[in-house]
């Protein structure tokens, strides 16, 4: 027991030690902040159930959409959910963890409910009612509510035909985020996670010792981040009338990952054009082409190879994967200027 509360308090102070550094690095920065998009992140879950109370004082009310792709009782989908709605709890825990790794960041965050049970947690088979929301709620997530990222902490033993339909449409135009599986060297890699244009996430401790129940890594990149014993919200009802549990797991590295994807999305976005200014000025053509070189690396930086490729900034290989640590971009004493430079010498190749 006092193991696990040694464990729990550990992961607190990682989610904390990551916002004090992002913090930090903006505190540093001199010149005004420009006004841009927010980054949006959608989740695709089993919905979400955070009191309105949490929403507003904890995560300054920037979850700005909750919808279910399950059919009601007269067979449609994709409505508003007008209440809370989450009988699992899976969501909700997810939701809140992707909150709390974007506590400094102006992140808008978006809720799909496309499971009402534990299906897509176990690899087993996706039903085909399942199959069809996952499918459309991705679609809407990205057409409508326009997000930059989604994170999925589901995953299955076979692709899905309609499911990989979508991802290969719109692979340049989001990041995706999927959870590795926690069968261990049981079982490969579920999918999505596998598929080449979807950002595998696996699970470490907060000191970057990997998750006992990870799959094998694969030949190549294996981001890795914090995933066990994290505290996240939790639907009362399920849960003793209590807000908060403890969960271990890929599913809980997923969010945490695509959060700190968001927090860098949102850098690059708020200090483009204090980046420019600092530049010296050549000519205004020179200046027009520095601008149109930095809006090529954002739209690099919004494609799952350009997110991997500056992820790496932050890792360090351990264990046969590559632990993600923030603090190793943010807290180097540089300012957001000379981050912003380090990102750009990672996408320039690309």
């Amino acid at each position: 027991m006092a193991y696990q509360f040694f464990r729990a308090m550990s992961s607190t102070k990682w989610l904390n030690d990551l916002n004090d550094s992002v913090r930090r690095s903006a505190s540093r920065h001199r010149p005004a902040i420009a006004v841009h998009t927010p980054v949006r992140v959608a989740v695709i879950d089993t919905g979400v159930h955070i009191d309105e109370d949490t929403l507003l004082l904890k995560y300054d009310g920037r979850l700005k959409e909750c919808r279910s792709w399950l059919e009601d009782a007269n067979g449609d989908a994709g409505q508003m959910m007008l209440s809370p709605a989450d009988s699992v709890g899976h969501g909700t825990h997810a939701t809140s963890l992707l909150l709390q790794a974007t506590q400094h960041t102006p992140c808008e965050v978006y809720a799909a409910q496309v499971f009402d049970a534990q299906e897509g947690h176990d690899r087993g088979a996706a039903s085909q009612a399942t199959q069809v929301a996952i499918t459309r709620a991705l679609k809407y997530a990205i057409t409508v509510w326009k997000v930059d990222i989604i994170s999925m902490s589901f995953g299955y033993q076979n692709a899905i035909p309609a499911i990989e339909e979508v991802i290969d449409e719109y692979a340049g135009k989001v990041i995706m985020f999927a959870a590795a599986s926690n069968c261990g060297g049981n079982a490969p890699i579920s999918w999505p996670a596998r598929h080449p244009n979807v950002i595998c996430v696996f699970a470490t401790d907060a000191d970057g010792n990997f998750y006992r129940k990870n799959p094998t890594p694969q030949k190549g990149t294996n981001l890795a981040v914090l995933g066990t014993s994290v505290g996240g919200c939790w639907p009362p009802a399920l849960n003793d009338g209590g807000h908060l549990q403890h969960k271990s797991g890929t599913s809980c590295a997923t969010p945490i990952a695509a959060g700190i994807a968001g927090v860098l999305m949102n850098l690059m976005r708020a200090r483009k054009s204090a980046y420019l200014e600092s530049l010296p000025t050549v000519s205004k053509l020179w200046n027009e082409k520095k601008k149109l070189k930095y809006e090529q690396h954002l739209r690099t930086l919004g494609k799952p190879w350009g997110m991997n490729a500056v992820l790496g900034l932050m890792t360090e290989e351990r264990q046969g994967y590559d632990y993600i640590a923030p603090w190793r971009l943010f807290d180097n004493d540089n300012e957001d200027r000379d981050i912003v430079k380090e990102i750009l010498s990672k996408l320039e190749p690309l």
